[in-house]
């Protein structure tokens, strides 16, 4: 049994939310034919959330089950603080499994769910709370893939 008061219990600040939580789904069960460019994808993905959010917003990966490399290139995007908080499952759970893992866990007022191969242009997240804003019934802001978009400040997000 404890007795006396924690010694650090004042030393370090408590956790307090950001208005916006960023849930990214990743899955590289190894780094071979259609999973040879995750890291990289994986890398441009959270590069573009961070370029387009700064620090404004917490970004949450859930690694369903990956290989090794991929484990290890995502702790170290934590490490670096690109990551804010990262969950390593020994198992997968498939995206609805995840998704249910992420929802009860994340306490901020609007939750952005992707999957890690997704590139977020500038003032995504702005536009997207416009419509929350705008219209007070609105429960989900959803994207559409711009498959064939291939103007310049796209290509300049990727570099």
């Amino acid at each position: 049994m404890r007795v006396g008061t924690n010694p650090v219990r004042n030393r370090y600040q408590v956790y307090s939310p950001k208005h916006i939580g960023v849930a990214s789904i990743t899955f590289v069960p190894v780094i071979d034919g259609f999973f040879k460019e995750s890291l990289n994808v994986i890398d441009v993905h959270l590069h573009s959330l961070r370029r387009t959010l700064g620090m404004n917003a917490d970004i949450l990966i859930f690694d369903n089950c990956s290989c090794e490399e991929a484990t290890d290139f995502l702790l170290e995007l934590y490490g670096s603080g690109v990551i804010d908080f990262l969950i390593l499952s020994k198992h997968n759970l498939g995206k609805t499994g995840s998704l249910n893992w992420i929802f009860s866990s994340m306490p901020h007022e609007f939750i952005v769910s992707t999957d890690s191969d997704v590139l977020f242009r500038p003032k995504w997240a702005e536009r997207s709370l416009e419509v929350f804003d705008s219209f007070e019934q609105v429960g989900i802001v959803s994207a559409q893939p711009a498959f064939f978009n291939t103007s310049d400040s796209i290509q300049h997000m990727a570099a």
